[in-house]
């Protein structure tokens, strides 16, 4: 009874592992097979008609069966490995093409042992399996297929793709490269899959160690690599390189570069071909400039000479005749020596020789300097000319007086040229500043004849006029803007725009200038702030105030508001706007400080 028992046991034991193992091929995608060497029957399991779409016992194998299975490219190569593992008694594996149901390819991997022979030693039976490789082959297809379209588009390209992968025991490799390396480097791709010390060899030698120091940087920051270098090819010569890439660290601390090198030879001709002509441009323009400037000066001296003459000449003059033919004579001398003081002044900036100076000033002095200059020519032309300032603004600074004088002329000098009648208006103001330095705002405000957007565009150009009929009615060189705006950029400043043709034009400077530093007050002030203090005590019970001691008072005032330190003598003001009256102040302001 008790071996029964013991029998029912091992029954119930083999029919559980014979279940797990079927679940397992069933879940495995692998097919058991046992061949009968003798008599040629194959016998598969369920798993090797299913991996093909077949049904299970839908046809009877044997080896001729199992060989037309086989694609008829793998059924020779398939057939002289089994035969060969008979022969030899050993394990075969292959891997082959079976027909499946649908009627297509299905691949396999086969694996046999012979597990029986005959007392001769031949072979009588083998058992193996067929291991499902469909997708894995799919995969590896369509990865070629890949590989065969990257290589076909890289073939396209003028340029090498590629990927260099350097290590941190400063071995270096190129996994991939396109078939452009043997154009670019005279290397074959295959030489560089693991070593790339053949085409580091290509590189100039003077440009070798830049180029590794670039890499060097790509890998540490991750940045992406760009360099143009030299590479010497023994049947070319030397040739221009321009390698861009981007790179990934792997886990084990090698970085990868995905990148493309192009030949950039005839780029880099041209590139210092226009240099060259660049250079030899520039050189011819500043000896044009400097012959220029100088011809303008010997111009000038005999001009000079003309006008000292004319001036002689006209306290000599005897008739009204002689007088008016003087004085045509002087003022067309004078017009010609202005445009040829443009000519030179255009011919010193075309050829950097203006070098400007830093000398303490006032800014004041130079908006007085131009409305003494121009108020007269206003006045015969029937224009108004105002002056304003804004108060309380630091005007004493350092810089060059003369070139800002020049360059504020020119502006008002057009202002008054193109206007016929209305208002010409010159403005100081400030605009904002940091440290010692502050940014003065300058504009010239007048009701001329305006200008269409088309001739803004091209104002600054040298000669630019407009159109000729501009040019007779007015007259000029045509520099003075372009002067005034080369002069600007030298200063540091810039100049805007806005007009509207028929209605008038603003011209707005934006000019940085650096203020004085600890202005001292001399003994001579001193001297007037003690005279200040005692006028300040009689001003209270005075019955009237003598008129030169007002002025000398507002001179010297007028000259600390100068200095930006209106606030700091803010009491004395308003002693004098007690004692004087507000309308006294006011026409001062208007009469003398605008």
């Amino acid at each position: 009874m008790r071996e029964y028992e013991a029998f029912l046991q091992a029954k119930r034991t083999l029919e559980e592992e014979k279940k797990r193992w079927e679940l397992f091929l069933a879940s495995s995608e692998v097919g058991l097979w046992d061949w009968d060497i003798q008599s040629g029957v194959v016998c598969w399991d369920a798993q090797c008609y299913t991996m093909l779409g077949y049904t299970p016992d839908a046809f009877a194998v044997t080896y001729e069966v199992w060989l037309n299975l086989i694609h008829p490219d793998d059924r020779q190569s398939a057939a002289l490995e089994v035969q060969r593992q008979l022969a030899k008694g050993d394990t075969f594996s292959i891997q082959f093409r079976f027909q499946s149901a649908s009627g297509g390819w299905f691949w396999v991997e086969g694996r046999g042992k012979v597990v029986d022979k005959d007392d001769h030693g031949n072979p009588l039976r083998m058992v193996g399996m067929h291991v499902d490789r469909n997708a894995s082959k799919e995969a590896e297809y369509a990865l070629l297929e890949r590989d065969r379209l990257l290589e076909k588009l890289s073939e396209q390209l003028p340029g090498v793709m590629y990927q260099f992968q350097y290590f941190p025991d400063g071995r270096s490799r190129m996994p991939f490269a396109s078939q452009q390396m043997k154009t670019l480097y005279d290397v074959f791709p295959e030489e560089l899959k693991e070593d790339t010390a053949a085409a580091f060899r290509r590189v100039h030698p003077e440009d070798l160690e830049r180029v590794l120091k670039s890499i060097e940087v790509s890998s540490l920051q991750l940045s992406q690599w760009t360099c143009e270098y030299r590479v010497v090819l023994p049947r070319i010569g030397v040739r221009w390189h321009k390698g861009v890439a981007n790179p990934e660290k792997y886990h084990d601390g090698s970085v990868l570069w995905h990148g493309y090198i192009s030949d950039i030879t005839e780029a880099r001709n041209t590139q210092d071909s226009l240099f060259k002509a660049k250079e030899d441009a520039e050189k011819a323009t500043r000896a044009k400039s400097l012959f220029l400037a100088n011809m303008s000066h010997e111009v000038r001296t005999p001009l000079n000479a003309i006008i000292g003459i004319g001036a002689l000449l006209e306290q000599t003059a005897s008739t009204e005749k002689e007088r008016g033919l003087i004085e045509k004579m002087n003022h067309s001398s004078k017009l010609l020596l202005t445009m040829l003081n443009d000519v030179l002044d255009y011919a010193k900036l075309e050829a950097d020789k203006i070098v400007l100076e830093r000398t303490p000033f006032c800014l004041r002095d130079v908006l007085v300097s131009v409305k003494e200059m121009f108020e007269a020519q206003a006045m015969a032309k029937g224009i108004g000319f105002e002056c304003e300032m804004k108060e309380g603004i630091p005007l004493k600074v350092v810089g060059d007086r003369l070139r800002l004088l020049q360059i504020v002329s020119n502006l008002v000098s057009n202002a008054i040229k193109f206007s016929a009648a209305g208002l010409v208006r010159l403005e100081l103001d400030l605009l904002g500043g940091t440290g010692n330095t502050r940014t003065y705002g300058i504009r010239v405000r007048d009701t001329g004849i305006g200008m269409p957007l088309w001739l803004k565009e091209s104002m600054f150009e040298p000669f630019a006029q407009g159109d000729s009929s501009i040019a007779r009615k007015y007259g000029g060189t045509g520099l003075g803007l372009s002067i005034v705006q080369k002069l600007l950029h030298l200063m540091q400043g810039s100049l805007h725009v806005t007009s509207q043709e028929g209605v008038g034009s603003v011209f707005e400077i934006s000019l940085p200038l650096e203020l004085q530093k600890n202005v001292p007050v001399g003994a001579q002030e001193e001297a007037w702030l003690a005279s200040l203090g005692a006028f300040a005590k009689r001003m209270d019970n005075a019955d009237f105030i003598p008129l030169e001691e007002v002025d000398v008072l507002v001179d010297f005032l007028r000259d600390k508001i100068d200095q930006g330190e209106l606030q700091e003598w803010k009491e004395a003001m308003a002693r004098l706007d007690y004692a004087l009256g507000l309308d006294v102040i006011k026409k001062w302001q208007k009469e003398n400080y605008f």
